[in-house]
């Protein structure tokens, strides 16, 4: 039997104006952090104890800011953040592929992470290899592109493993299960990379299985065998563990809102970009949820903001739709002058998530921000202003009623003792574990009345 005891201080809160919008209680309140060429983290010139300290750094802040979940990059182009025996070091740790940093960086944000009460999603990219073509000779013998130059498509400047193989399939699902299995993640999570851009040289590939379809829909239908397969896989596997993935914004261009949304048909579509189906994949039930990169202002023309989160809205199926929050854009320096008139305007940001934050869009479960480094760099004090006025007060994340409907049982014995500082010690009883892993509590949540 386990007694917890916890010293609580009061204190007066920030006046929020009568116009303020209520802060949420369930929302996801994500932020990518981005290992790839150590956008956002590591510098490879550390030391490990300072890329330890600096990743603590990154997540004190953005547990200050309000984040309730994390999604780190662990995996770039086939290379891995964690002792692999599938595929070799990043070289982003120690600027060396294939030499070892002599930790586990993914153990430690996880552990880092859950202690500060945030969730940790496992941010992988499936199928690209070779970030640069030209750099492949730099690679290491047991890297797959050179255990596997069959299984690569090729277009001169990105290297990507080959969707409509079978065997591709089965590496990189090698690859999730291992880390699933492992590791206690709260999520797989993919980003915007599927084919690449063209020229895609699969014609072969094609040719030796159409399953008769034309070329553009087996491509598709080759990402979304594979969706489905991590999806059922990872539920088997460890059921609690949440699947989505963050395609670009736009899924397609139509006026007909049953085909796309009402954007420029120049604008990048990922349906016929790289072949993403996302919508069928959160129609069929096979990801938990999407994070669309609504990378644009409201009232951008051909890319609207305000046009793009409810078209989201309705595409949710009774799954979960987090908006990508595009932070790197505020304050930056663009050629139009529209368009830098809108990132120079401070309130762009705040608008939008209360946007997203209405009850008009009741699939809109919350947002995750892009980037890491944007975001404590703080331009025109947009994560102040997140900090203190969107996310005020904490929120628990959104629940999943598919993945699991029964909440863990209640604590017991709960006393409350008065202090002479005024602070109080509550104790209480954790429930008996059960032998259910979706039972069992991780951590509390104790509410203070603002009022006597």
């Amino acid at each position: 039997m386990i007694k917890y005891i916890l010293s609580i201080c009061f204190s007066l809160s920030f006046f929020l104006p009568a116009f303020a919008q209520k802060s949420a209680k369930r929302e996801l309140r994500g932020a990518w952090i981005t290992t790839h060429f150590g956008l956002d983290w590591p510098r490879s010139s550390e030391t490990p104890t300072q890329q330890q300290a600096a990743m603590i750094s990154i997540l004190d802040q953005h547990k200050a800011t309000g984040m309730n979940a994390i999604y780190f990059q662990v995996r770039n182009q086939c290379d891995a953040l964690y002792p692999s025996s599938i595929e070799p070091w990043s070289s982003t740790l120690t600027g060396t592929q294939g030499k070892d940093p002599g930790w586990d960086p993914l153990q430690f944000v996880i552990d880092e992470t859950h202690k500060r009460g945030m969730e940790l999603h496992a941010w992988l990219n499936p199928y690209r290899a070779v970030a640069s073509a030209s750099q492949l000779p730099n690679f290491v013998p047991n890297h797959v592109a050179k255990q596997h130059p069959e299984w690569l498509l090729n277009n001169g400047s990105v290297i990507t493993l080959n969707p409509g193989l079978p065997a591709v399939r089965d590496y990189i699902m090698s690859v999730i299960k291992d880390i699933t299995s492992r590791y206690d993640i709260d999520g797989i999570h993919f980003d915007d990379y599927f084919y690449p851009s063209a020229p895609v040289r699969d014609t072969a590939t094609y040719n030796s299985d159409p399953r008769g379809m034309n070329h553009a829909d087996w491509r598709r239908d080759n990402i979304n065998i594979f969706i489905k397969r991590v999806y059922d896989e990872v539920a088997i596997l460890k059921p609690w563990v949440k699947f989505g993935v963050s395609p670009t914004g736009i899924y397609r261009s139509s006026t007909d809102p049953t085909i796309g949304s009402n954007t420029s048909t120049f604008a990048y579509q990922h349906y016929s970009a790289v072949y993403a189906d996302t919508k069928k994949w959160i129609q069929q039930g096979w990801v938990d949820y999407l994070a669309p990169q609504v990378y644009w202002y409201i009232g951008q023309s051909g890319s609207d903001y305000g046009i793009l989160i409810p078209w989201w809205n309705n595409q949710a199926s009774g799954r979960h739709i987090y908006i990508g929050q595009s932070i790197y854009k505020v304050g930056a320096s663009f050629a139009n002058p529209t368009e830098q008139a809108a990132w120079a305007d401070r309130t762009q940001i705040p608008r939008q998530m209360r946007m997203n934050r209405s009850e008009t869009y009741q699939s809109v479960y919350g947002e995750i921000a892009y980037r890491t480094a944007n975001l404590r760099s703080n331009p025109l004090n947009v994560r102040d202003s997140i900090r203190v006025k969107i996310y005020k007060k904490p929120a628990l994340l959104p629940t999943m009623a598919w993945r699991d409907n029964t909440p863990p049982q209640s604590p017991s014995e709960l006393t409350a003792v008065k202090q002479p500082d005024y602070s109080y010690i509550l104790n209480w009883i954790k429930p008996a574990a059960t032998g259910n892993e979706l039972d069992k509590v991780r951590q509390f949540v104790i509410y203070r009345s603002e009022s006597s």
